[in-house]
């Protein structure tokens, strides 16, 4: 049921701040349950896929949180076709193969049929080992590095780099020696002062062309555990060497001669002991360029009670060169404009009569239209991707956030940030849910207005309208004998919900900071095609069942349980088809599982089907099926391990649409037509079409959604209909300067359009 008229204006805002733990600077404001439902798409198409390998084991692991890598994708498709070889993939992962034991590091290559060809630890010494790297040579050859702590001269873990060396792709498994290449501590200077405590872990691996003819180039990045504020701040450490095939194969690659980078700005960031800054980033190289790109917080200070410091915060470094030039930075607000919506009047006017009350309001806090906006949230675990245009693409958990530094954990949405190197440019683009398919320019100047309305969780069709309000289920416009102050919630705008982590309770865990530790999210690089997947956890439906088992007894078979959302793009990331969900409820193939940390591979693989009715998509998986639900090393569930998989499955890229509806959709009623002049001052004129006679209602609103003037209200018939405003409202008085809306409504469509008077 449409309620209340708003639309809103996309302005890139900023806000952030700090709050009791330096590791979760997010505030978290809970909601009142009364006011949400679970998002039900009005789409009613999903991709259809099926599976190409059913799942199979690779090995048990009792190390139950992340077992591939942080910010980057563990697994990599090798195709040895060229020399006769054996296609498949390449994974790195890390596991504990008992509940005592240590985590290792362990390297598999899993053929096109799904033969587990090689699995095995890559390191000979039991040392606790985690957190791989993994790139592929021009070869298909495997890079890996990971930290360890091999020195027992020191505590400070050291990072190091291994490879196999692979003959004609047929000889698998002919590793090589493990080749320390940080020695922690590492010494950095920073405005000239040396700071020797320095431990750099976490390490991802690109690899790319060389300066050097015949060569190419592999990077090594890692994050600094150490920190002079005490909190952490994580400034990379990145690392490269010039290599060839022949190095690789014949066990020549080199432990010396690693030459270094590190980004200023961020190692500035490191040792300051005044204002913290704590930035969530990934690493890629594309060419001859490096990238390092996520966003950050900041706070005047690393103290739990510090204020927030408003500046740009999505940012993207550069290195040209090769690694050898001069870092740039390119940084602009992550979030733009949002809204606090009024409670509405069931008993009033047809488009409903605000209240002075606000959903967002609370008996403590007064948020105003400007205090809300939606920005980046709990996103600390992704990767980046590139598509076939050199434009870089980071998923990112976006969420309603407030100027004081809180965010809303039941209203987080996916999207992608892209950045276009070719001019510097970035753009948010509306994964899921969407309103159509939109793409907001960002350029960072605040006085800009979109041209498209961004989907809200009380606005999800985009039109500008509360979609739903608590009422008695009537619409009889009489006084059903409740008051605003009743306990049945009159008149509260009704919010759709989604929870894209893998766990249910954000108050989980050892820090009782679950969506911190637990958010995932992954991209593919396009393929040849422009074929591109993206993936997350949903717990949504296991929310619902165990915050309210009585309400949702029908949910009960996923309460101990994980959907994995998988959304592909057939045009280089520009649109999103509607996710479908691989769970074991509803997918007999993972029947009795409980899939978590899912990783595609690097690229999705083109298959043409044997009738040429193509495009399919082979989209290869890698994930933890957990014997419990929870990361018992997050403080969640129990100490009883999973096992290592993998998969893979077809996805029919053939109807691979946009999020749009795909059924015959009949010739419209009606149809607006955008106003002239535009701007205009003082007078305009306003078109429309009606393929059929019938009641219509054309009104303009400003800004905030208030009703400023309804030029017709009643029965016209079929033709074309013109009407002018003369920029006045209801009692005659000439409005100010500024946006204005203007919709026609019918009983079988409503259209809206923008407008501008300037004076």
């Amino acid at each position: 049921m449409k309620k209340k008229f708003m639309i809103i204006t996309l302005f890139f805002v900023f806000t952030f701040s700090i709050t009791a733990n330096t590791n979760t600077p997010l505030k978290s404001i809970k909601l009142d349950e009364v006011g949400l439902r679970p998002y039900q798409s009005t789409n009613r198409y999903e991709t259809p896929f099926e599976f190409a390998i059913t799942p199979i084991s690779i090995m048990e692991n009792y190390y139950d949180y992340f077992p591939g890598t942080y910010g980057a994708i563990p697994m990599m498709r090798a195709d040895f076709s060229a020399t006769g070889g054996i296609n498949g993939n390449w994974i790195i992962y890390h596991a504990k193969a008992t509940q005592s034991s240590t985590r290792r590091i362990y390297k598999a290559f899993v053929d096109v049929t799904g033969s587990i060809l090689a699995n095995s630890t890559f390191n000979t010494s039991d040392t606790n080992e985690g957190y791989a790297g993994l790139a592929l040579t021009e070869g298909g050859r495997p890079v890996f590095a990971y930290h360890g702590n091999w020195d027992a001269s020191d505590p400070e873990w050291e990072v190091g780099l291994g490879y196999d060396a692979v003959t004609l792709g047929i000889a698998i498994n002919q590793n090589s020696d493990l080749i320390t290449i940080i020695d922690s501590p590492t010494s950095i200077v920073v405005n000239g002062t040396t700071y020797s405590s320095n431990e750099f872990n976490w390490p991802s691996v690109q690899i790319g062309p060389s300066p050097v003819e015949g060569h190419q180039r592999v990077y090594v990045c890692s994050r600094n555990g150490w920190s002079a504020s005490g909190a952490a701040s994580e400034n990379p450490y990145i690392i490269y060497h010039d290599f060839t095939e022949d190095e690789i194969e014949n066990h020549l690659f080199q432990a010396t001669a690693w030459e270094s980078t590190t980004i200023p700005e961020l190692d500035e960031w490191n040792v300051s002991t005044g204002e913290w800054r704590r930035p969530f980033m990934s690493f890629i190289v594309v060419e001859d360029k490096l990238f390092y790109i996520g966003h950050h917080f900041a706070a005047e200070s690393s103290a739990s009670t510090a204020a927030s410091i408003n500046e740009p915060s999505l940012d993207v470094f550069v290195c040209d060169n090769y690694g050898e030039g001069q870092w740039e930075r390119y940084s602009i607000w992550d979030s733009f404009d949002s809204y606090n919506p009024n409670y509405i009047n069931p008993t009033g006017f047809h488009e409903g009569t605000e209240m002075t009350e606000e959903y967002f309001d609370t008996s403590t806090d007064d948020f105003s239209d400007e205090d809300m906006h939606i920005g980046i949230g709990q996103s600390s675990h992704f990767n980046l991707a590139v598509d076939n245009y050199g434009r870089i693409h980071m998923p990112a958990l976006y969420t309603q956030k407030t100027y004081d530094g809180s965010y809303y954990p039941a209203l987080h949405v996916i999207k992608t940030v892209i950045f276009d190197p070719s001019d510097n440019s970035f753009k948010v683009n509306e994964v899921y849910p969407q309103t159509e398919q939109r793409v907001f320019d960002i350029t960072g100047n605040t006085e800009t207005v979109s041209s498209e309305v961004p989907w809200l969780w009380w606005d999800t069709d985009g039109d500008g309208i509360i979609d739903e309000i608590a009422d008695d289920g009537t619409w009889d416009n009489e006084d059903d004998g409740v008051t605003p102050a009743d306990t049945d919630y009159w008149g509260m705008p009704l919010l759709s919900t989604m929870w894209p982590f893998p766990y249910w309770d954000e108050t989980a865990g050892t820090d009782q900071s679950a969506l911190f530790h637990l958010n995932h999210i992954r991209i593919t690089n396009a393929n040849e095609f422009g074929m591109m997947a993206m993936l997350w956890h949903d717990t949504q439906k296991s929310r619902n069942y165990n915050k309210s088992p009585d309400v949702y007894p029908e949910l009960q078979p996923y309460g101990q349980n994980i959907e994995t959302m998988i959304s592909v793009s057939a045009d280089n990331g520009a649109t999103w088809s509607e996710p479908f969900s691989l769970n074991s409820v509803e997918v007999p193939e993972l029947e009795g599982q409980i899939p978590t940390f899912v990783y595609p591979t690097d690229k999705m693989e083109y298959i043409q089907t044997p009738t040429g009715t193509g495009p399919v998509g082979r989209l290869h998986l890698m994930y933890l099926d957990d014997y419990t639900y929870g990361s018992y090393e997050q403080g969640i569930g129990q100490a009883t391990g999973g096992m290592m998989m993998y998969t893979a499955i077809d996805i029919d890229f053939a109807s691979a649409t946009p999020n749009t509806d795909i059924n015959n959709v009949a010739m419209p009623s009606m149809q607006l037509k955008q106003n002239y002049p535009n701007p205009f001052n003082p007078v305009t004129t306003i078109d429309f079409d009606m393929k059929k006679a019938g009641d219509v209602q054309l009104s303009i609103y400003n800004i905030k959604g208030q009703l400023v003037n309804t030029l017709v209200k009643g029965n016209l018939q079929a033709g074309n209909h013109s009407y002018v405003w003369k920029g006045n409202d209801l009692k005659g008085n000439q409005v100010s300067s500024g946006l204005y809306f203007y919709k026609l409504s019918s009983s079988e469509k409503t259209e809206t359009k923008k407008m501008v008077l300037m004076k």
